[in-house]
């Protein structure tokens, strides 16, 4: 199982980053931490007692270990191509996973310390032998292997960082020099979906976009700012003086600007800190509207727009399928308490917010809501599946599999999944994003799932709306108590009167 250090530093990073595009801290720059697992360009093993013979190309399996007879080793070379990272980004977390498919056990043996060592990259997959291999550093990190059938995690950041600002490649060298031990990992060519793998946290290099609005006259205008990254907004304000700035990161954004009723637009490769210049026509000020269209769009943490129930103090409406609602307020300045909600199955998730209207303007409200996953697991001889679902990494959730059949509300991200029954199977990792039917058909001879672990949409998806209740104002809300106060009173007197 991969290291809790990873999913909490997963955590954080989603944290952060929903508190940035949720428009809590709109004076907030984009600069998101992005995560990616790498796997080996080359992998293979070097033993001792074999000092002519190459064990990479095809070979299924990373054999570490010290054993049989005094000065019997067996190492395993790892290379990886960092390049798959943009260049100028800056790599914060680096953790090295493997698999322990088997180790041995009995006498004399247990525990197996593997230590993490740097190679040279002058290695091949096809050549290297225990003669041949190449020189490498002292101990950079270490972890004990104490179980077979698990995932376990190096932090390798401190290397990973050299070598990025370097040649793009890093070996990682693991070896044991306790006696007598031996642990086998899976390899890159095991045909397992446990293969070895990198994963790096990285922030991608960012510029500034500094957008300038002048009249035809060349005077500094203020006006409203939406950046846009294809269909998304990643920045959008103000301008001051005529001025907005936003960083970001390196990518080709479309600007819009707004000022009265125009709007002028621009793309722009961001590849350097850069400025853009709109220029409007600048006419007589209107007089002032008399009402004001407020448009929300209500979408989740994911940015999947929602057909939500969205209530304006006393009105309620439901946002159209792109996720859009309007409601028009009288002339202000008004504040309006607003609160979106849908419901997940049997579970309601909403948000609330208060907006100040002093103009037209377009909000987002975002629902950070969980998804429904249904999970269906038979068994390759027809029957249903009865266990536990475990499911880690993201969080801790047990999920009871009953006939076969079973749910859960999820957050959004990557959970590794284990079905507790008999026997116990490793199901692998699935990346929530979205509400999903799982399947696995399991064979009970081998304890390992028959093909692969699938997602599908389910036909009728689990999101609907709320239904309205009837809102009263508050005022009215006490008269009715106390008519019905009254009521009760006069039904008390007339039935204590003497006939």
């Amino acid at each position: 199982m991969r290291d809790l250090a990873k999913g909490i530093i997963t955590i954080v990073l989603l944290l952060s980053t929903y508190f940035v595009q949720s428009g809590l801290f709109p004076f907030l720059s984009v600069s998101q931490t992005l995560t990616k697992d790498i796997s080996p360009i080359a992998d293979a093993e070097c033993k001792s007692d074999f000092p002519t013979q190459n064990w990479g190309i095809g070979w299924v399996y990373l054999n570490v270990y010290y054993a049989w007879t005094p000065n019997a080793y067996s190492y395993a070379w790892l290379k990886f191509d960092l390049s798959q990272i943009p260049p100028g980004s800056t790599i914060t977390y680096a953790e090295l996973f493997l698999y322990a498919y088997w180790m041995a056990t009995g006498d004399y043996y247990g525990p197996v310390p593997v230590d993490v060592r740097i190679g040279t990259d002058t290695w091949t997959e096809g050549g290297i032998t225990w003669n041949t291999m190449p020189t490498r550093s002292g101990v950079v990190t270490s972890k004990t292997i104490t179980n077979a059938g698990a995932y376990y995690g190096w932090d390798v950041t401190s290397s990973v960082q050299s070598e990025f600002a370097g040649d793009q490649l890093i070996t990682f060298v693991l070896t044991c020099w306790t006696y007598p031990r031996w642990v086998q990992f899976y390899s890159k060519d095991s045909g397992e979906p446990l293969k070895p793998l990198l994963s790096l946290y990285y922030t991608p290099p960012t510029h500034t976009l500094t957008v300038n609005l002048k009249d035809q006259n060349n005077n500094p205008i203020d006006g409203t700012v939406s950046i846009m990254k294809g269909a998304t907004e990643v920045a959008s304000g103000s301008t001051t003086a005529g001025i907005f700035a936003s960083t970001l990161q390196s990518d080709s954004y479309k600007v819009k600007a707004f000022y009265q009723s125009q709007t002028q637009e621009t793309t722009v490769t961001l590849d350097a800190d850069k400025t853009v210049t709109l220029t409007f026509t600048v006419t007589a000020p209107q007089p002032p509207p008399t009402a004001y269209t407020l448009t929300l769009n209500i979408k989740d943490q994911l940015g999947t727009p929602l057909q939500a129930l969205v209530t304006f103090d006393t009105t309620s409406k439901t946002a159209d399928a792109n996720g859009l609602v309007t409601h028009t307020v009288t002339a202000g300045p008004v504040t309006v308490s607003v609160k979106a909600s849908i419901q997940v199955g049997e579970r309601t998730f909403e948000s609330s917010q208060t907006i100040m209207v002093d103009k037209n303007k377009t909000e987002t409200i975002t629902i950070t809501r969980r998804f429904l996953m249904k999970f269906f697991f038979n068994y390759t001889d027809g029957t249903l599946a009865d266990g536990t679902l475990y499911l880690s990494n993201r969080e801790s959730v047990n999920v009871v599999i009953a006939n076969g059949k079973g749910e859960a509300y999820l957050l959004d991200g990557k959970y590794k999944l284990t079905f507790v029954a008999s026997p116990a199977v490793d199901l692998g990792i699935i990346d929530v994003k979205g509400d999903r039917d799982v399947y696995a058909t399991i064979n009970k001879e081998t304890a390992q799932v028959s093909g692969t672990v699938t997602q599908s949409t389910p036909s009728t998806s689990p999101v609907t709306t709320p239904t309205a209740f009837l809102l009263i104002p508050g005022i009215y809300i006490y008269i009715l108590i106390g008519v019905l106060i009254i009521m009760g009173l006069i039904a008390i007197v007339r039935a204590r009167k003497p006939k």
